[in-house]
Formats: C-alpha cells, sequence, structure tokens
C-alpha cells in the first residue's frame, strides 16, 4: 500500500510506502493524483519518505507504474527521497517520471531539510 497525502499550502504529494506494494497500488495512487490537480489544486513538490521499509528493493522496481499525467509530472519541480534505505534504482526511476525536477536524496534524520529544501524557491538556470 502507498499513503497519499497531500499539502495544498506547501503544492506538496508526500508518498509513504506501507507494507508491500503491488503493481496496482501504483496506478491507484497515480489517479488519486491525477484527479487532486484535474480538480484545481496545484502540486510542484513530491516528497517519498519511508524511515526503513524491508520492502524498499520491489518498491523500487515498481515505482515506474506511477503514472501520472503529463500535465502533472511536467510540473513537479522537486523531488525529494528520505529513507534509511538503500535507495537502488528509485532515484533514476523517479528522475525519469519527473524530467523536469530537481531531486536530492536525504537519509530519514534530514527530514527537515529536505522540507527545507523543498520550500526553497527555485532559481531560473542562467544562460
Amino acid at each position: 500500500m502507498i499513503k497519499v497525502s497531500f499539502d495544498a499550502s506547501k503544492k506538496l504529494v508526500t508518498l509513504e510506502p506501507i507494507g508491500e506494494c503491488a503493481d496496482e497500488d501504483f496506478f491507484t495512487q497515480s489517479e488519486v493524483i491525477n484527479q487532486y490537480v484535474a480538480d484545481g489544486n496545484e502540486l510542484e513538490l513530491l516528497l517519498l519518505s519511508v524511515e526503513k521499509y524491508e520492502h524498499f528493493e520491489d518498491f523500487s522496481k515498481k515505482i515506474k507504474n506511477l503514472v501520472v499525467d503529463e500535465s502533472v509530472s511536467s510540473r513537479i519541480r522537486k523531488v525529494a527521497i528520505v529513507t534509511d534505505n538503500p535507495v537502488f534504482d528509485t532515484g533514476t526511476k523517479l528522475a525519469e517520471l519527473f524530467a523536469e525536477a530537481k531531486l536530492f536524496i536525504y537519509t530519514y534524520c534530514e527530514y527537515d531539510q529536505a522540507m527545507e529544501w523543498l520550500a526553497e524557491e527555485t532559481q531560473p538556470e542562467q544562460a
């Protein structure tokens, strides 16, 4: 199962895996995220947060099933992974899903730093 929560004031969606995750969990939560944006809510930030998770390698393999609409994925500007698990391919797959976003990986004890980084305004690229 994947718990999805939204913080409208921060334009943040948080994903938290709980127990084993099936492919259907990713499809279901993708629809929840897509509908949230379709209802007129804004998203710019994504946080994947889990302290220790014994199924993380399997989660990493299945995250490709998080299929959000292009209108959602193109708006995500930052992705933070906060975990004490080895990240395996999770970062690479999230970077592919959210190609316009900057991605940073934090240890779980750096949760507050991750939230601060997510909250920082992104500076435009200089030419």
